[in-house]
Protein backbone atom coordinates (compact mmCIF):
# COMPACT_ATOMS: atom_id res chain seq x y z
CA UNK A 1 0.00 0.00 0.00
CA UNK A 2 1.54 3.56 -0.85
CA UNK A 3 2.18 5.55 2.25
CA UNK A 4 1.46 8.83 1.00
CA UNK A 5 -0.10 12.17 1.25
CA UNK A 6 -3.25 12.93 0.03
CA UNK A 7 -3.28 14.09 -3.51
CA UNK A 8 -5.55 17.39 -4.52
CA UNK A 9 -7.44 17.17 -7.56
CA UNK A 10 -9.83 18.72 -9.80
CA UNK A 11 -12.46 15.95 -9.79
CA UNK A 12 -15.84 14.54 -10.72
CA UNK A 13 -18.94 15.23 -8.71
CA UNK A 14 -21.27 12.88 -9.31
CA UNK A 15 -23.87 10.53 -8.08
CA UNK A 16 -24.89 9.99 -4.07
CA UNK A 17 -25.29 6.88 -2.44
CA UNK A 18 -28.89 5.72 -2.91
CA UNK A 19 -27.36 4.97 -6.50
CA UNK A 20 -24.83 2.28 -5.14
CA UNK A 21 -27.46 0.14 -3.24
CA UNK A 22 -28.72 -1.85 -6.26
CA UNK A 23 -25.52 -4.25 -6.67
CA UNK A 24 -25.96 -6.85 -8.40
CA UNK A 25 -23.53 -9.87 -7.81
CA UNK A 26 -22.60 -11.76 -10.31
CA UNK A 27 -21.39 -15.47 -8.36
CA UNK A 28 -19.45 -17.67 -10.34
CA UNK A 29 -20.42 -20.66 -8.63
CA UNK A 30 -21.78 -23.76 -8.85
CA UNK A 31 -23.13 -24.55 -5.55
CA UNK A 32 -25.71 -22.30 -3.26
CA UNK A 33 -23.81 -20.44 -0.71
CA UNK A 34 -26.30 -18.84 2.05
CA UNK A 35 -26.51 -15.19 2.62
CA UNK A 36 -23.20 -14.57 0.85
CA UNK A 37 -24.17 -12.00 -1.43
CA UNK A 38 -26.31 -10.50 0.67
CA UNK A 39 -23.65 -10.03 3.50
CA UNK A 40 -20.93 -8.66 1.20
CA UNK A 41 -23.35 -6.55 -0.31
CA UNK A 42 -24.30 -4.97 3.10
CA UNK A 43 -20.77 -4.51 3.73
CA UNK A 44 -19.67 -2.66 0.87
CA UNK A 45 -23.12 -0.52 1.46
CA UNK A 46 -21.74 0.26 5.09
CA UNK A 47 -18.43 1.33 3.71
CA UNK A 48 -19.47 3.26 0.59
CA UNK A 49 -17.68 0.60 -1.87
CA UNK A 50 -18.80 0.76 -5.65
CA UNK A 51 -17.37 -2.16 -7.17
CA UNK A 52 -15.72 -5.07 -5.78
CA UNK A 53 -14.34 -8.12 -7.14
CA UNK A 54 -13.36 -11.19 -4.66
CA UNK A 55 -11.30 -14.55 -5.83
CA UNK A 56 -10.89 -16.72 -3.18
CA UNK A 57 -7.84 -20.04 -4.11
CA UNK A 58 -8.59 -23.30 -2.67
CA UNK A 59 -6.03 -26.22 -3.23
CA UNK A 60 -4.03 -24.05 -5.55
CA UNK A 61 -6.74 -23.20 -7.81
CA UNK A 62 -9.22 -20.51 -8.51
CA UNK A 63 -12.50 -21.95 -6.42
CA UNK A 64 -14.79 -18.92 -6.09
CA UNK A 65 -15.11 -15.63 -7.67
CA UNK A 66 -17.54 -12.87 -6.92
CA UNK A 67 -17.85 -9.80 -8.80
CA UNK A 68 -20.07 -6.56 -7.08
CA UNK A 69 -21.44 -3.36 -7.75
CA UNK A 70 -20.23 -1.12 -11.08
CA UNK A 71 -16.96 -0.38 -12.34
CA UNK A 72 -18.41 2.73 -14.16
CA UNK A 73 -20.65 4.11 -11.47
CA UNK A 74 -22.75 6.79 -13.33
CA UNK A 75 -23.52 4.66 -16.35
CA UNK A 76 -24.33 1.82 -14.66
CA UNK A 77 -21.46 -0.31 -15.79
CA UNK A 78 -21.51 -3.34 -13.61
CA UNK A 79 -18.26 -5.35 -12.31
CA UNK A 80 -17.71 -8.66 -14.48
CA UNK A 81 -15.01 -11.39 -14.49
CA UNK A 82 -13.56 -9.40 -17.42
CA UNK A 83 -13.17 -6.03 -15.17
CA UNK A 84 -9.91 -4.48 -15.28
CA UNK A 85 -8.76 -2.95 -11.66
CA UNK A 86 -5.23 -1.00 -11.17
CA UNK A 87 -3.91 -2.86 -8.54
CA UNK A 88 -2.17 -0.26 -7.30
CA UNK A 89 0.88 -1.68 -4.45
CA UNK A 90 -0.12 -5.22 -4.90
CA UNK A 91 1.58 -4.61 -8.56
CA UNK A 92 4.98 -4.55 -6.41
CA UNK A 93 5.02 -8.44 -6.39
CA UNK A 94 5.28 -8.60 -10.16
CA UNK A 95 8.09 -6.41 -9.96
CA UNK A 96 9.92 -8.39 -7.33
CA UNK A 97 9.34 -11.29 -10.08
CA UNK A 98 11.11 -9.85 -13.24
CA UNK A 99 14.01 -8.91 -10.86
CA UNK A 100 13.74 -12.33 -9.44
CA UNK A 101 14.82 -13.64 -12.98
CA UNK A 102 17.48 -11.59 -13.69
CA UNK A 103 19.07 -13.02 -10.59
CA UNK A 104 18.28 -16.71 -11.39
CA UNK A 105 20.06 -15.44 -15.21
CA UNK A 106 22.93 -14.72 -13.29
CA UNK A 107 22.66 -10.88 -14.78
CA UNK A 108 22.03 -9.73 -11.32
CA UNK A 109 23.80 -10.20 -7.42
CA UNK A 110 20.91 -9.01 -5.28
CA UNK A 111 23.64 -7.50 -2.46
CA UNK A 112 25.99 -5.82 -5.51
CA UNK A 113 25.75 -1.56 -5.90
CA UNK A 114 23.54 -0.87 -8.13
CA UNK A 115 25.31 1.86 -9.16
CA UNK A 116 27.51 -0.07 -11.75
CA UNK A 117 24.08 -0.32 -13.98
CA UNK A 118 22.48 2.90 -13.83
CA UNK A 119 23.13 6.34 -15.83
CA UNK A 120 23.35 8.28 -12.20
CA UNK A 121 24.32 7.45 -8.96
CA UNK A 122 21.53 6.42 -6.15
CA UNK A 123 23.84 7.02 -3.23
CA UNK A 124 22.41 8.14 0.03
CA UNK A 125 24.71 11.53 0.14
CA UNK A 126 24.64 10.98 3.81
CA UNK A 127 26.32 7.79 3.22
CA UNK A 128 28.12 7.75 0.13
CA UNK A 129 30.70 5.23 0.84
CA UNK A 130 27.34 2.72 1.72
CA UNK A 131 26.45 0.84 -1.88
CA UNK A 132 22.41 0.57 -2.29
CA UNK A 133 21.63 -2.64 -3.64
CA UNK A 134 18.61 -4.57 -5.11
CA UNK A 135 17.90 -6.71 -1.68
CA UNK A 136 17.59 -3.48 -0.04
CA UNK A 137 15.23 -1.72 -3.05
CA UNK A 138 13.31 -5.17 -2.34
CA UNK A 139 13.44 -4.64 1.44
CA UNK A 140 12.29 -1.10 1.89
CA UNK A 141 15.54 -1.04 4.11
CA UNK A 142 17.55 1.73 1.02
CA UNK A 143 17.14 4.63 2.90
CA UNK A 144 15.70 6.08 -0.51
CA UNK A 145 11.88 7.70 0.28
CA UNK A 146 9.28 9.16 -1.39
CA UNK A 147 9.17 13.22 -1.82
CA UNK A 148 5.30 13.17 -2.89
CA UNK A 149 5.48 16.94 -3.47
CA UNK A 150 6.76 15.84 -6.87
CA UNK A 151 5.38 12.64 -7.01
CA UNK A 152 1.62 14.03 -6.82
CA UNK A 153 2.75 16.32 -9.52
CA UNK A 154 3.28 14.07 -11.84
CA UNK A 155 0.09 11.91 -11.45
CA UNK A 156 -1.76 12.45 -15.09
CA UNK A 157 -4.59 13.39 -13.16
CA UNK A 158 -7.47 15.31 -13.59
CA UNK A 159 -7.40 15.09 -17.68
CA UNK A 160 -6.12 10.79 -17.09
CA UNK A 161 -4.01 9.01 -19.57
CA UNK A 162 -0.77 7.17 -19.44
CA UNK A 163 2.09 9.39 -18.04
CA UNK A 164 3.73 11.25 -20.37
CA UNK A 165 7.11 10.44 -18.40
CA UNK A 166 9.62 7.64 -19.10
CA UNK A 167 10.74 5.56 -16.37
CA UNK A 168 14.22 6.54 -17.19
CA UNK A 169 13.71 10.09 -17.59
CA UNK A 170 11.97 10.61 -14.58
CA UNK A 171 14.34 8.84 -12.35
CA UNK A 172 17.20 10.41 -13.87
CA UNK A 173 15.65 13.70 -12.98
CA UNK A 174 15.17 12.83 -9.50
CA UNK A 175 18.68 11.43 -8.88
CA UNK A 176 21.05 12.99 -10.85
CA UNK A 177 22.38 16.57 -9.48
CA UNK A 178 21.66 18.44 -12.19
CA UNK A 179 17.92 16.64 -12.61
CA UNK A 180 14.77 19.06 -11.70
CA UNK A 181 13.57 16.81 -8.67
CA UNK A 182 16.80 16.02 -7.32
CA UNK A 183 16.18 16.95 -3.67
CA UNK A 184 18.71 15.15 -1.61
CA UNK A 185 17.42 16.42 1.90
CA UNK A 186 14.17 15.33 0.86
CA UNK A 187 14.99 12.21 -1.39
CA UNK A 188 16.78 10.03 1.98
CA UNK A 189 16.76 9.78 4.91
CA UNK A 190 19.74 10.36 7.21
CA UNK A 191 19.34 6.99 8.36
CA UNK A 192 22.24 4.38 6.49
CA UNK A 193 21.39 2.12 3.51
CA UNK A 194 20.23 -1.10 5.55
CA UNK A 195 19.79 0.22 8.79
CA UNK A 196 16.25 0.93 8.96
CA UNK A 197 12.79 0.36 7.43
CA UNK A 198 11.10 3.00 5.25
CA UNK A 199 8.32 1.98 2.32
CA UNK A 200 9.84 3.32 -1.13
CA UNK A 201 7.63 3.55 -4.30
CA UNK A 202 10.45 5.16 -5.63
CA UNK A 203 12.97 2.28 -4.55
CA UNK A 204 10.66 -0.19 -6.68
CA UNK A 205 10.55 2.74 -9.87
CA UNK A 206 14.60 1.93 -9.67
CA UNK A 207 13.76 -1.87 -9.47
CA UNK A 208 11.55 -1.56 -12.69
CA UNK A 209 14.02 0.49 -15.03
CA UNK A 210 16.94 -1.53 -13.27
CA UNK A 211 15.31 -4.64 -15.42
CA UNK A 212 15.14 -2.32 -18.24
CA UNK A 213 19.02 -1.47 -18.23
CA UNK A 214 19.98 -4.83 -17.81
CA UNK A 215 17.95 -6.76 -20.13
CA UNK A 216 17.80 -3.73 -23.20
CA UNK A 217 14.27 -3.83 -23.29
CA UNK A 218 11.31 -1.54 -21.77
CA UNK A 219 10.00 -3.10 -18.53
CA UNK A 220 6.45 -3.65 -19.48
CA UNK A 221 7.91 -5.38 -22.49
CA UNK A 222 9.87 -7.34 -20.22
CA UNK A 223 7.18 -8.48 -17.92
CA UNK A 224 4.32 -9.63 -20.70
CA UNK A 225 7.07 -11.63 -22.82
CA UNK A 226 8.36 -13.40 -19.54
CA UNK A 227 5.72 -13.29 -16.88
CA UNK A 228 2.44 -11.99 -18.41
CA UNK A 229 1.96 -14.28 -21.69
CA UNK A 230 4.00 -17.48 -19.96
CA UNK A 231 0.95 -17.57 -17.55
CA UNK A 232 -1.67 -16.37 -20.03
CA UNK A 233 -2.58 -13.68 -18.32
CA UNK A 234 -3.51 -12.33 -21.62
CA UNK A 235 -6.03 -9.28 -20.31
CA UNK A 236 -3.11 -8.08 -18.18
CA UNK A 237 -0.64 -4.96 -18.70
CA UNK A 238 1.02 -1.96 -17.02
CA UNK A 239 -0.36 0.90 -19.07
CA UNK A 240 -3.93 1.87 -20.46
CA UNK A 241 -2.54 1.93 -23.81
CA UNK A 242 -2.07 -1.84 -23.66
CA UNK A 243 -5.05 -3.33 -22.06
CA UNK A 244 -8.91 -2.77 -23.46
CA UNK A 245 -9.58 0.59 -21.53
CA UNK A 246 -13.37 -0.13 -21.86
CA UNK A 247 -12.76 -3.14 -18.96
CA UNK A 248 -10.85 -1.09 -17.07
CA UNK A 249 -12.93 0.73 -13.85
CA UNK A 250 -13.18 3.90 -13.18
CA UNK A 251 -11.85 4.90 -9.56
CA UNK A 252 -13.63 6.62 -6.87
CA UNK A 253 -13.97 7.92 -3.12
CA UNK A 254 -16.48 9.48 -1.29
CA UNK A 255 -17.04 12.45 0.82
CA UNK A 256 -19.98 14.58 2.48
CA UNK A 257 -22.81 12.28 0.52
CA UNK A 258 -20.98 12.16 -2.74
CA UNK A 259 -19.14 10.40 -4.63
CA UNK A 260 -15.87 11.55 -6.38
CA UNK A 261 -14.66 9.88 -10.07
CA UNK A 262 -11.40 9.87 -10.89
CA UNK A 263 -10.37 9.31 -14.93
CA UNK A 264 -7.91 6.23 -15.71
CA UNK A 265 -4.61 7.27 -14.72
CA UNK A 266 -1.23 6.73 -14.80
CA UNK A 267 2.41 8.04 -13.24
CA UNK A 268 5.84 7.77 -13.96
CA UNK A 269 7.25 4.97 -11.41
CA UNK A 270 5.19 2.75 -12.73
CA UNK A 271 6.40 -0.56 -12.08
CA UNK A 272 5.56 0.23 -7.76
CA UNK A 273 1.70 0.47 -8.68
CA UNK A 274 0.14 0.75 -11.99
CA UNK A 275 -0.14 -2.74 -13.26
CA UNK A 276 -3.75 -3.53 -14.56
CA UNK A 277 -5.17 -6.86 -14.60
CA UNK A 278 -8.43 -8.88 -12.77
CA UNK A 279 -9.16 -11.81 -10.58
CA UNK A 280 -8.73 -14.30 -13.00
CA UNK A 281 -5.39 -13.10 -14.26
CA UNK A 282 -3.84 -12.56 -10.86
CA UNK A 283 -5.03 -15.74 -10.05
CA UNK A 284 -2.80 -17.32 -11.99
CA UNK A 285 0.18 -15.15 -10.86
CA UNK A 286 -0.74 -16.24 -6.96
CA UNK A 287 -1.15 -19.93 -8.23
CA UNK A 288 2.36 -20.31 -9.73
CA UNK A 289 3.87 -18.87 -6.32
CA UNK A 290 1.72 -21.13 -4.59
CA UNK A 291 3.61 -23.94 -6.92
CA UNK A 292 6.64 -22.65 -6.17
CA UNK A 293 7.23 -20.81 -9.30
CA UNK A 294 5.57 -23.14 -11.97
CA UNK A 295 1.59 -22.78 -13.37
CA UNK A 296 0.82 -25.57 -15.91
CA UNK A 297 4.35 -26.43 -17.69
CA UNK A 298 5.21 -23.37 -17.47
CA UNK A 299 8.67 -22.06 -14.94
CA UNK A 300 8.54 -18.42 -13.84
CA UNK A 301 11.12 -18.83 -10.93
CA UNK A 302 12.88 -21.79 -9.10
CA UNK A 303 11.61 -23.06 -6.16
CA UNK A 304 14.39 -22.04 -4.65
CA UNK A 305 14.02 -18.88 -5.66
CA UNK A 306 9.81 -18.85 -4.44
CA UNK A 307 11.77 -20.18 -1.34
CA UNK A 308 14.06 -17.08 -1.13
CA UNK A 309 11.45 -14.29 -2.19
CA UNK A 310 9.03 -15.74 0.70
CA UNK A 311 11.64 -15.27 3.47
CA UNK A 312 11.86 -12.33 5.81
CA UNK A 313 14.98 -11.32 5.09
CA UNK A 314 16.31 -8.48 8.05
CA UNK A 315 13.74 -9.67 10.90
CA UNK A 316 16.15 -7.61 13.28
CA UNK A 317 14.44 -4.21 11.16
CA UNK A 318 11.05 -5.57 10.11
CA UNK A 319 9.84 -8.53 11.61
CA UNK A 320 7.68 -9.20 8.37
CA UNK A 321 9.24 -7.88 4.98
CA UNK A 322 10.11 -10.73 2.57
CA UNK A 323 11.96 -9.62 -0.59
CA UNK A 324 8.11 -7.99 -1.83
CA UNK A 325 5.96 -9.71 -0.05
CA UNK A 326 4.94 -9.18 3.52
CA UNK A 327 3.66 -11.05 6.38
CA UNK A 328 2.81 -9.03 9.53
CA UNK A 329 0.32 -6.64 7.96
CA UNK A 330 -1.55 -9.66 8.67
CA UNK A 331 -1.01 -11.03 12.05
CA UNK A 332 -1.90 -9.03 15.26
CA UNK A 333 -5.40 -11.21 16.11
CA UNK A 334 -6.69 -10.84 12.66
CA UNK A 335 -5.16 -13.39 9.99
CA UNK A 336 -2.27 -16.32 10.31
CA UNK A 337 1.35 -15.00 9.57
CA UNK A 338 1.05 -15.42 5.64
CA UNK A 339 2.86 -13.83 2.84
CA UNK A 340 0.32 -10.58 1.39
CA UNK A 341 0.18 -7.50 -0.22
CA UNK A 342 -2.07 -4.48 -0.20
CA UNK A 343 -2.38 -1.69 -2.56
CA UNK A 344 -3.72 1.75 -1.73
CA UNK A 345 -4.04 4.93 -4.14
CA UNK A 346 -6.38 7.46 -5.75
CA UNK A 347 -9.88 5.57 -5.18
CA UNK A 348 -8.11 2.04 -5.24
CA UNK A 349 -7.92 -0.47 -2.11
CA UNK A 350 -6.82 -3.94 -3.08
CA UNK A 351 -5.30 -6.99 -1.02
CA UNK A 352 -3.77 -10.78 -2.08
CA UNK A 353 -2.44 -13.16 0.59
CA UNK A 354 -2.08 -16.92 -0.14
CA UNK A 355 -1.06 -19.66 2.54
CA UNK A 356 1.86 -21.26 0.87
CA UNK A 357 1.00 -25.19 2.91
CA UNK A 358 -2.37 -25.41 2.56
CA UNK A 359 -2.30 -23.72 -0.73
CA UNK A 360 -5.37 -21.25 -0.44
CA UNK A 361 -5.35 -17.57 -0.91
CA UNK A 362 -7.36 -14.56 -1.51
CA UNK A 363 -7.70 -11.69 -3.98
CA UNK A 364 -9.47 -8.35 -3.50
CA UNK A 365 -9.59 -5.49 -5.63
CA UNK A 366 -11.47 -2.38 -4.90
CA UNK A 367 -12.15 0.68 -7.17
CA UNK A 368 -12.80 2.98 -4.10
CA UNK A 369 -10.24 4.63 -2.29
CA UNK A 370 -9.05 3.32 1.27
CA UNK A 371 -9.82 5.99 3.70
CA UNK A 372 -6.77 4.64 5.77
CA UNK A 373 -5.25 1.28 6.13
CA UNK A 374 -6.85 0.39 9.54
CA UNK A 375 -10.15 1.58 8.66
CA UNK A 376 -10.39 -0.90 5.74
CA UNK A 377 -8.57 -4.14 6.76
CA UNK A 378 -11.84 -5.14 9.01
CA UNK A 379 -13.77 -5.08 5.95
CA UNK A 380 -10.69 -6.53 3.96
CA UNK A 381 -10.99 -9.94 6.41
CA UNK A 382 -14.72 -9.92 7.14
CA UNK A 383 -15.46 -11.45 3.81
CA UNK A 384 -12.11 -13.27 3.50
CA UNK A 385 -13.17 -15.22 7.19
CA UNK A 386 -16.57 -15.47 5.97
CA UNK A 387 -15.93 -17.22 2.49
CA UNK A 388 -13.81 -19.48 4.84
CA UNK A 389 -16.38 -20.54 6.65
CA UNK A 390 -18.45 -20.90 3.24
CA UNK A 391 -15.71 -23.55 2.34
CA UNK A 392 -15.44 -24.67 5.49
CA UNK A 393 -12.38 -24.21 6.42
CA UNK A 394 -10.64 -22.98 9.62
CA UNK A 395 -9.26 -19.23 10.13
Amino acid sequence: MKKRTKIILVSIPIILIALVTPFLCHLLITNTWTGLDKFIQRKMKNGHYVGLAVGLIKDGQLSWEGYYGYADLENEIQVTNETLFMIASISKTVTTTAVMRLVEEGLLDLDEDLDTFFPFSIRNPNHSSIPITARMLLTHTSSIIDNWDVLDSTYTLPAGGDSPWSLGGFLNETFSPNGQFYFPEINFLEYAPGETYYYSNTGFGLLGYLVEVIKGIPFNVYCKDNIFTPLEMDATGWFISEVNESLLTYNYEYSKGEYIKYNHYGFPTYPDGSLKTNILDYGKFIQMYMNRGILGTDRILNETTVDEVLTVQFPEIDEGQALGWYYTEWSANIEPFYPSHSGGDVGISTLALFDPDSKCGFILFSNFGARTFFQDKPFWFDIYRRLLWELGLEY
